[in-house]
């Protein structure tokens, strides 16, 4: 049913729109478009709550004993490394379909002036999301520089059966 609910829109538009195919392209854009603006919202608290000391640790029977799941601070930097990558190519890629040359909106200031509003609002929402887990992370490479520890190479060796 929920699947039925959630679907039912783009059944719709897609019917709708099915007798020109410029129309179902256009659609199809502003639909990826959409997604591009959702993925920070939806990526960035769920690194956030799964990379946390609070949220990933388990009480055992023994009200003294808990034991952390949380990922190495590599482990995280890496992924948010990554997460920032997909988020960067999906905001060009808002950007540049936004400043396509080939729409009737583009290059007009009173198209500009409430992207510019709305970019604006958007990032300081990403930012606000962010700032505890940067915090983090400024602290974890300070003390990384501080205490001269350099980045190793991690080795990982097979089995000689895996290998053949």
């Amino acid at each position: 049913i929920t699947r039925t609910i959630a679907l039912g829109p783009a059944i719709t538009v897609a019917c709708l729109a099915s007798s020109s195919l410029g129309t179902v392209d256009a659609v199809n854009q502003w639909l990826n478009i959409l997604q591009a603006i959702q993925l920070p919202f939806a990526l960035f608290p769920v690194l956030h709550f799964a990379f946390s000391k609070k949220f990933m640790k388990l009480q055992s029977e023994n009200e003294y004993e808990t034991k952390s799941y949380q990922s190495s601070k590599k482990i995280i930097a890496l992924i948010y490394f990554i997460a920032f990558v997909v988020v960067g190519v999906n905001l060009s890629s808002i950007v540049l379909t936004l400043l396509d040359v080939d729409t009737d909106t583009s290059h007009k200031a009173y198209f500009y002036l409430p992207i510019s509003v709305l970019f604006t609002g958007y990032v300081s929402l990403i930012i606000t999301i962010l700032v505890p887990d940067m915090k983090r992370g400024l602290r974890f490479i300070k003390d990384m520089i501080a205490s001269k520890k350099s980045l190793k190479t991690v080795t990982i060796e097979f089995p000689e059966e895996y290998c053949a």
